[in-house]
């Protein structure tokens, strides 16, 4: 041990240190504290082979908690209307390129940098991987280490650092495995400074518990090669001339354990992590529950590991209570070991550390567990060296991998390997032998099973304990402590000497003899206890379709039960005596208060005993059961089913259910009346509907029968009315089906606001062909469902759904215009009550298009392409109520392809006469030529196909105006196009 961690133990770790060398490579955390409650020690009792005393406490189970109504289901949301199509946008027009920025000027190289000189302790690629083991295996002797030495470890490991970060890429990568030893190392060296540091600050007892261990043999969590000399193992299982057992030591380092493989490897027994630290839940192995499940299961022998944390005796009593809470109900055949080796361990000296491992092992030992120590080699030779550690009832547990322990004093057990392979293990694990005789040190806990009055007493029965030769039954009474009543070998045993009015606590404790010593297991400190007969708690009162049904608890011991019922007078009479724990009064009136109380009897050897009764009894009023009267769909344009019953004599109240198919009893709600409207039903789901009265006593509601059956009906809701449209032979209006109806009658408001028959259907749509253009007319529609001829009608939308009759506009024309304005002229008639119209069309392969809104009748379409074939159409519509109503529209509408005027590109004087040229019109198959007259008319000149015309008529001298105008013949069908009303004018002038 070093000079540093010698003055360091001396002084208890009190004085405050300097820790500014050691403390510069690292930041201190911020540390928090939990306060863990500390659990209470159960104690334990002297045992000898002798009458024994021993006090337990009865536990008092809890009440069962009343189980919570179903929730009611929500409504059904009503969907939502479809939205209008927005119409097609615009196309957006192309925005200008901007302009392209000018590069910027190549900037001036700076001078070279003059090389720089190594700095000093510069650790160049090929020293990092020796360097980092270095500090590896330092970390892993941190307590050797005096303050200098730490402070220049420190400095070694920024060193470290600034190296691996002036790698190349490549070079690191191939560093991946020494890097994260090192961090693992670095991060060790974290946390003892950080422990120096809570010991300066006085903070010990805050430091937090990470589970990343730092030890000799753990670095950051991770295991590292010990400094211990190692021998050279085959793989698998070594076993050893000392003898003894073969067994491993797992944690969640070990991941999920096969232990069937594991057994029949051979492996004899296993020691098992619970947890580590204090007292928390998140600090539990997390492979704990699985593997001790496991041992219990596969019968294979195991004891118990706590790796500590604890630098006070207060933080070894919550590990210590930590323990004892993972081990409620586990048997361990080994003992219950305290791991120390985390370096903050010894940072109150070697004194405080013996007060620690009292603490926790005179605790563990108190509530009945072997218990025992576990370090290395080095510790126990330096640091385990308190007079406590000489306890001669504590197992010792030494780790040193090698060819032998080398350890003087007494052991039990040697971790001789962490690097074994086991089958049903990933990876490596530790291995130990134990040198015992026996891997059952004592014999199991007896599990009670039960405690009955028989014919010849009380009868009590145990499960079978592990190790156990024979067991010693002890009984206790409510006047005093245990007392024994004898030792057998069986696991029964009937105590003659009970009497039927007593209370008795049973408990048996197990036993076994080897070499001639007789070794006791623990007990039962509650027992099973068995009562005198007590009166039968009465649990329920109710109204049954025959009468009143009381109810009871069984009484532990009893035969049967005798019922009385409270006359006018009184007096408890007598009703029968039953064995079961119900009873029914079909005398009981309707109306009538009734009153009830059970005495329990026990029959033993013909001699009955009487147990006690509750003197107040349980009450309730006879109430008769409702009768239904009707369940059906309402009609008055409210979706739900109305249910209507029968007044019941004497009650408060009624509670109404419904239940779907395959589904049990929902309450709907409680009301005093005699008629419910059920909105919660769903669509097409058939529904039984039944009621309970209710009368309400000192403030609780006594409740009477109900009928089981109830009756049925089919929930048919209003239909949705999606949709009134106007058509081209009338009003189409059209609704959502609706669950589980056959079929649909449509109804139409009449002047006189009288719902009047139109047609039932089948479909989801119905066409009023009746419909008058310029009326509105107002539809709903009711749903039916008719099976073996029994109709049921649904509910109606009582508000309907309306519309305006609009006739179809009939087109009178679709043209290409000729007064030298290019487009197409549409015209139609008006319709009767129509607001407005909307004007489509429609290219070769499209959708209509809109094109715009207009109350007159006629357009003139200026976007449409020249050459193309376009149908148009025209819709009317009507306002009303700020929403349009849309009228029919011709689906096929009229054709016309667009022939604009031709564009006039020239007139020149020629030899014999004046010609004028045109460009080419997309979709004209020929042209006509036109020329002004005296009197201001165009005159036809000639029909031609080519994109010129002479005219040898023209008189020099004269002033000749020209135009031109495209048509298009297909199939016998002329079609003219526009032309320039302008035209084009020349001075002929023969050449």
């Amino acid at each position: 041990m070093t000079l540093f961690f010698k003055k360091v133990i001396a002084c208890g770790m009190v004085a405050v240190m300097s820790l500014s060398a050691a403390g510069s490579c690292f930041a201190a955390n911020a540390l928090e504290w939990e306060s863990v409650s500390e659990l209470p020690v159960t104690e334990e009792v002297e045992e000898n082979e002798q009458e024994e005393s021993v006090s337990s406490d009865i536990m008092t189970p809890t009440e069962t908690p009343a189980p919570t109504e179903t929730p009611n289901p929500t409504e059904t949301p009503e969907p939502t209307e479809t939205p209008e199509p927005t119409e097609t946008p615009n196309p957006t027009e192309t925005p200008e390129p901007t302009e392209t920025p000018k590069p910027s000027e190549t900037p001036t190289p700076s001078e070279t940098p003059a090389e720089e000189e190594e700095p000093e302790n510069y650790i160049s690629a090929d020293e990092l991987e020796g360097v980092i083991e270095e500090i590896v295996q330092a970390a892993s002797n941190l307590l050797e280490l005096d303050e200098q030495e730490l402070a220049e470890l420190c400095e070694k490991i920024e060193q470290v650092r600034s190296a691996l970060e002036s790698l190349e890429e490549n070079q690191r990568t191939q560093m991946a495995q020494q890097e994260e030893r090192f961090e693992n190392a670095a991060a060790a060296v974290l946390d003892y400074q950080q422990v120096l540091q809570a010991l300066a600050d006085g903070t010990l007892d805050e430091l937090e518990q990470t589970g990343q261990e730092n030890s000799w043999r753990y670095q950051n969590g991770q295991q590292v090669d010990a400094q211990e000399p190692v021998a050279n193992f085959a793989a698998g299982i070594q076993t050893f001339s000392a003898g003894g057992y073969t067994g491993i030591d797992v944690s969640h380092h070990n991941g999920t354990v096969n232990w069937q493989a594991v057994k029949n490897a051979g492996i004899d027994f296993a020691i098992i992590r619970c947890g580590y630290g204090d007292n928390l839940t998140n600090q539990d192995d997390a492979q704990w529950a699985r593997n001790v499940s496991e041992c219990e299961r596969l019968g294979i022998p195991y004891g118990v590991y706590l790796y500590s944390y604890s630098t006070s005796v207060s933080q070894a009593k919550s590990e210590a209570q930590h323990a004892l809470r993972l081990l409620e109900g586990r048997q361990p055949a080994l003992p219950v070991f305290i791991d120390y080796e985390e370096s903050r361990n010894l940072v109150g000296g070697t004194a405080l550390l013996g007060d620690m491992a009292k603490t926790f092992c005179d605790t563990l030992q108190a509530a009945g567990y072997e218990v025992g120590v576990y370090a290395s080699l080095s510790w126990w030779q330096n640091y385990l060296v308190a007079s406590e550690f000489q306890n001669e009832s504590w197992y010792r547990w030494v780790a040193r991998w090698g060819s032998s322990s080398g350890y003087g004093g007494r052991h039990e057990m040697w971790q001789y390997t962490s690097d074994g392979s086991v089958s049903g293990i990933s990876g490596r694990v530790d291995m130990n032998i134990w040198y015992g005789s026996t891997l059952w040190l004592a014999p199991e806990k007896p599990v009670l099973q039960s405690a009955a009055y028989t014919s010849g007493g009380v009868k009590i029965t145990w499960k079978k304990a592990v190790g156990a030769t024979g067991y010693r039954v002890y009984r206790q009474t409510a006047s005093g402590g245990w007392s024994k009543l004898r030792d057998v070998t069986g696991l029964s045993y009937t105590d003659t000497t009970a009497t039927a009015d007593q209370k008795y606590t049973y408990t048996v404790k197990a036993y076994k003899k080897t070499s001639g010593k007789t070794v006791w297991g623990r007990y039962d400190a509650d027992g099973i206890t068995i009562e005198k007969l007590q009166a039968p708690k009465l649990t329920a009162a109710t109204n049954a379709a025959s009468g009143i049904t009381i109810s009871w608890n069984k009484v532990s011991g009893a035969s049967g039960y005798r019922v009385y019922k409270l006359n006018s007078d009184g007096k408890w009479i007598k009703q029968k005596d039953v064995t079961g724990l119900s009873y029914t009064d079909t005398t009981a009136k309707s109306g009538e208060l009734c009153t009830y109380t059970v005495k329990s009897y026990r029959k033993v050897n013909g001699v009955v005993s009487w147990g006690d009764y509750d003197g107040k009894g349980i009450s309730v009023t006879r109430l008769a059961m409702p009768k239904l009267t009707s369940a059906a769909n309402i009609g008055d344009g409210t979706n739900g089913v109305q249910v209507t019953w029968n007044e019941v004599s004497g009650a408060d109240g009624y509670r109404i259910y419904h239940r779907a198919p395959g589904e049990d009893w929902v309450k709907l709600t409680d009301l005093t009346g005699t008629s419910y409207l059920d909105t919660t039903a769903k669509a097409g789901v058939e529904y039984d509907y039944t009621v309970r009265a209710y009368k309400i006593r000192d403030g609780v509601a006594e409740w009477g029968p109900y009928d089981k059956n109830g009756l049925s009906v089919v929930v048919l809701p209003a239909p949705e009315l999606t949709g009134a449209v106007n058509a081209s032979n009338g009003v189409t209006i059209s609704w959502e089906k609706v669950s589980g109806a056959t079929g649909y009658r449509v109804y139409k408001l009449s002047d006189e606001g009288r719902w009047v028959k139109q047609k039932d259907v089948t479909s989801l749509t119905y066409t009023d062909a009746t419909a008058q253009s310029g009326k509105v007319n107002t539809y709903t529609v009711k749903a039916y469902r008719k099976v073996n001829n029994i109709l049921t009608w649904g509910n109606y939308n009582g508000k309907g759904i309306s519309v305006t009759r609009l006739a179809m506009p009939k087109l009178t024309s679709a043209a290409n215009i000729g007064d030298g304005t290019n487009g197409v002229q549409v015209t139609w008639n008006e319709v009767s009550g129509a607001d407005g119209y909307r004007i489509y069309h429609r290219a070769p392969g499209e959708d209509w298009v809109k094109l715009t809104n207009l109350t007159g009748t006629s357009y003139l379409d200026t976007t449409a392409k020249a050459g193309v074939e376009y149908d148009y159409t025209v819709r009317a519509y009507k306002i009303r109520d700020g929403v349009a109503e849309w009228g029919p529209y011709d689906k096929n509408g009229l054709s016309v392809v667009v022939l604009p005027a031709p564009e006039l590109t020239g007139a020149v004087n020629v030899s014999n006469g004046v010609t004028i040229s045109w460009n080419k019109v997309s979709g004209a198959t020929g042209y006509r030529v036109y020329k002004l007259s005296d009197e201001g008319r165009w005159v036809k000149q000639k029909n031609v196909t080519s994109l010129s015309y002479t005219d040898t008529t023209a008189q020099s001298g004269e002033t000749c105006v020209y135009t031109v105008k495209a048509y298009r013949k297909v199939d016998g069908v002329l079609t003219w196009g526009n032309y320039d009303g302008k035209g084009i004018s020349i001075i002929a002038d023969a050449v």
